[in-house]
């Protein structure tokens, strides 16, 4: 047994002895890092000026295409934030419905309701909402 630990401290030293002191490898600056950050920060930018422009739809035509129109103007200055509320929605309810259907393991009406419709119903009620508003503007811009 002594000849083991003997062996182990043996190991250990020439471990630590070939690790040089001193060295810090986060201190180096990398300049491609850098640059990344900067180029991806300055298309962030644009992009979000680009998304707080909001062009107006134009509202002519008889009453009615002047309602339509009307509605299109209205969802077309909200799209993003649609789109982003129905994505929050849509992953809050999968993870309801997960965290329903695996706690629910004897109550099956609980665990049919948890699949069926949080984890199926509303997804997919929401992406064609958002699908069909999307279409909707895109069809008066």
């Amino acid at each position: 047994m002594k000849k083991y630990w003997a062996f182990v401290f043996i190991i250990l030293v020439f471990v630590f002895a070939a690790v040089p002191e001193g060295t810090v490898y986060a201190a180096e600056t990398n300049s491609i890092y850098d640059e990344l950050k900067k180029n991806i920060k300055e298309k962030w930018n644009r992009g979000m000026d680009e998304i707080e422009e909001v062009r107006q739809i134009e509202i002519k035509g008889n009453f009615f295409e002047r309602i339509i129109r009307s509605i299109a103007n209205v969802f077309y200055g909200n799209i993003t934030s649609i789109k982003a509320g129905s994505l929050f929605i849509g992953v809050l309810s999968v993870a309801l419905g997960i965290i329903m259907a695996s706690v629910a393991k004897l109550n099956k009406g609980i665990k049919r309701f948890a699949i069926g419709v949080l984890i199926i119903a509303i997804p997919v009620a929401l992406f064609i909402f958002v699908f069909g508003i999307s279409k909707f503007v895109s069809l008066f811009s």
